[in-house]
């Protein structure tokens, strides 16, 4: 019993906690029970909060290893990954398209209707039809944009009227008067909005008439499709001629599209190559005398509803 009494006594010792039992273990004695008790209450808060954050698991990226009550290093900063955004630009005057992916079409004079299908299963992919005044049997009718478009084929508008042919026929009026009916001609179809007109410059102008009548007939252009709109441009401006009257116009911002036409003795027909559309040789397909052209991924194509 003198045995038993003295283990209990042992037992009930100031300051032995199971933390520090364990710690200490059972032969420690009193000294690290006794000397826990007898520090002030902050002391003691003190240290049990250390021992509290020593427990605390290691962060996740923390390095593997024995543990450490210092925090673990930072990890080296990453790079910023920063979103960039295209300029509205970009797009709007794209590089040339590689030979090997321009889209075949053709441009005619005549209605095509009864021959959409025929194009269509040929690989043709766009058909440029004529905007002109008065009821020519060039110009495109709505059912003909309707026929056009069942058969998955884009549409392309050119203006043309009387004959472009030479510098006597261009002004800065005549232009307005131009821009104006070639606006109220793609409603009557229903061409959308922020698509272009190509207006033809059907001769190889010098460069005093491209740097003169010419450049006034265009800007006219753009005033009559812009008062036809009632203010709003629904319609962009393209340029139909030769490699120098294409280079002219879309670096001079008079045309946001160019076509070149297939006359390669005309000025600048090699040297050009910004062009959308390209005017290739003209040859009968589908019973009808077409002109093959060939396009880059941006060349104003357009379908109806």
């Amino acid at each position: 019993m003198a045995k038993q009494k003295k283990r209990m006594m042992k037992r009930d010792k100031p300051g032995r906690g199971p933390s520090v039992a364990k710690k200490g273990g059972a032969n420690s004695g009193s000294g690290r029970g006794e000397k826990v008790a007898q520090m002030p209450a902050t002391k003691v808060a003190k240290r049990a909060a250390q021992k509290s954050r020593a427990r605390r698991p290691a962060p996740l990226n923390a390095p593997m290893g024995k543990p450490t009550r210092k925090p673990a290093r930072k990890p080296a900063p990453q790079p910023a990954f920063v979103e960039i955004q295209l300029e509205p630009t970009a797009a709007a005057n794209p590089a040339p398209v590689p030979v090997g992916v321009l889209s075949p079409g053709l441009d005619l004079s005549v209605n095509s209707t009864e021959q959409v299908a025929c194009f269509a299963a040929a690989g043709k992919q766009f058909v440029s039809r004529y905007y002109s005044r008065g009821k020519k049997p060039k110009i495109i009718r709505r059912a003909e944009a309707l026929a056009i478009t069942q058969a998955q084929m884009n549409i392309v508008a050119v203006w043309e009227d009387g004959s472009p042919t030479n510098a006597g026929y261009f002004s800065r009026a005549k232009g307005v008067a131009d821009g104006t009916e070639a606006h109220r001609r793609a409603t009557e179809i229903g061409q959308p909005t922020n698509t272009p007109i190509y207006f033809a410059v059907d001769y190889d102008a010098s460069v005093a008439d491209v740097r003169g009548a010419v450049s006034e007939y265009f800007r006219g252009v753009a005033e009559g499709l812009g008062a036809a709109g009632s203010g709003a441009f629904r319609y962009l401006v393209g340029g139909y001629g030769s490699g120098a009257v294409c280079e002219w116009l879309l670096t001079h911002g008079l045309a946001t599209f160019t076509w070149l036409a297939q006359s390669s003795g005309w000025r600048g027909f090699g040297a050009f190559k910004n062009w959308n559309i390209k005017q290739g040789a003209t040859k009968s397909l589908c019973t009808l005398d077409v002109d093959l052209d060939s396009a880059v991924a941006q060349y104003g194509g357009f379908r109806v509803t």
